[in-house]
């Protein structure tokens, strides 16, 4: 059910394949004793909308223009 996990330091952000499934994630981080100090369903990432925006350096492509949002 997982799409992608990412480490911000002090928080972890993961994305589920299908929004269905984000109480699916939540019910199995419970049943494996995974402490869960909070919980947040969002549709978007900070960071996805970033990548979106910027580009994606990891290709070593970069968007040069910069716009308002």
């Amino acid at each position: 059910i997982i799409d992608t996990i990412e480490n911000f330091g002090n928080t972890t952000g993961i994305k589920v394949k299908e929004v269905s499934q984000i109480q699916d994630l939540l019910r199995l981080l419970v049943e494996n004793n995974i402490t869960v100090k909070k919980f947040s369903a969002n549709e978007i990432s900070l960071h996805e909308i970033f990548v979106q925006f910027a580009g994606d350096d990891k290709n070593g492509s970069k968007n040069t223009e910069v716009g308002n949002v």
